[in-house]
């Protein structure tokens, strides 16, 4: 059993691993931003997650203790955002479809991110960059 673990610990430091917010250990895999509307919130089961629809893919954000959350530039509570608001996520990457948020922007509803500086015109249901988009 002591083996398996030391073959974890020098997997894991190897494949140049990070901490997210809950305590789980993944991979980095650089900054990234993802725009995109939510299909489901956090639960005291799940954590602080966000599942996100951006275009046809379906995202997991990582929501630590330290993510700031912004709504008109203004500060906000985790707990403003609802079901099928529009958010813009900053973060690192840390696996095919999940991001280790640091920052949060909520645009709001359809016609609010229709007039974001997140919304782009060639891909409407959002998007993934790979790299930070602050603006």
């Amino acid at each position: 059993m002591q083996r398996m673990k030391t073959g974890v610990v020098l997997l894991l430091a190897m494949l140049g691993t990070l901490a997210v917010g809950n305590g789980a250990r993944a991979r980095d895999m650089g900054p990234g931003t993802v725009v995109g509307r939510v299909s489901d919130r956090s639960s005291k089961v799940k954590g602080r997650r966000l599942q996100v629809r951006a275009g046809d893919k379906k995202w997991t954000l990582h929501l630590a203790g330290t993510t700031v959350v912004y709504h008109n530039r203004r500060k906000v509570s985790i707990h403003k955002v609802d079901l099928g608001m529009w958010v813009k996520a900053s973060g690192t990457r840390i696996g095919r479809l999940r991001l280790d948020v640091d920052r949060l922007d909520i645009a709001g509803d359809r016609a609010a991110y229709l007039k974001s500086d997140a919304y782009q015109r060639r891909q409407p249901e959002g998007y993934f960059v790979p790299r930070r988009f602050d603006r």
